[in-house]
């Protein structure tokens, strides 16, 4: 919605499987706690990413969000200016979407869990978009980003099991390093989205 002033929510709804604006916005304000046109209008007055509803439940695991000042992540990035991004995102979600939403909602945890599992001690996480999530290096080593990235991309095909069917999962993953005055960009968020689309051509 942000950065696409020019696209009506119901063109969104329906890319995102919604039959109806309705529909969209009532998923879209339990998720963000707003409206769709109030989230447009002043989208930095809100959380940093999607809440996620806690507990949950996954295979045993259990994923508990922890709340991110934007101005801490600003902070973050201000220090880290030099350092590497890796970018994910899942490969074809609406297909699984259209099987079932819960599946859905896992396969985007299953995004998380990869990211998490192969981020180092000092590697933050954060989510900016539905299923997109972004893994934030402490490190300006091109060859430590890849070799995250490498360990995610190897969990590709692996599946996410839903009602005993096996649905293959796979994210589409980009490195990046942006330029240091974008450590301030309000349009960062954007900029990191954009590598992922890049990595789609």
């Amino acid at each position: 919605l942000h950065g696409n002033p020019e696209v009506n929510v119901l063109t969104v709804a329906l890319q995102f499987g919604y039959s109806t604006n309705e529909s969209f916005s009532r998923a879209f304000k339990k998720v963000w706690d707003c409206n769709p046109s109030e989230f447009r209008e002043n989208p930095h007055s809100f959380e940093l990413f999607p809440r996620l509803h806690t507990p949950i439940q996954m295979e045993g695991e259990s994923f508990t969000r922890k709340n991110v000042d934007i101005s801490e992540l600003y902070e973050l990035f201000r220090t880290r200016k030099n350092c590497y991004f890796v970018c994910s995102d899942v490969n074809s979600l609406l297909p699984i979407n259209e099987i079932s939403r819960k599946a859905g909602d896992m396969a985007i945890l299953e995004a998380f869990y990869r990211m998490e599992r192969e981020a180092g001690a000092e590697d933050v996480i954060f989510r900016i978009g539905g299923d997109e999530f972004t893994l934030l290096t402490n490190s300006e080593d091109a060859a430590y980003a890849e070799a995250v990235a490498e360990r995610i991309r190897a969990y590709d095909g692996q599946p996410i099991v839903y009602e005993g069917r096996e649905i293959p999962l796979r994210l589409h993953i980009a490195v990046t390093k942006l330029s240091s005055d974008t450590a301030k960009d309000r349009d960062l968020f954007e900029k990191l989205y954009q590598a992922i689309c890049d990595v789609k051509e």
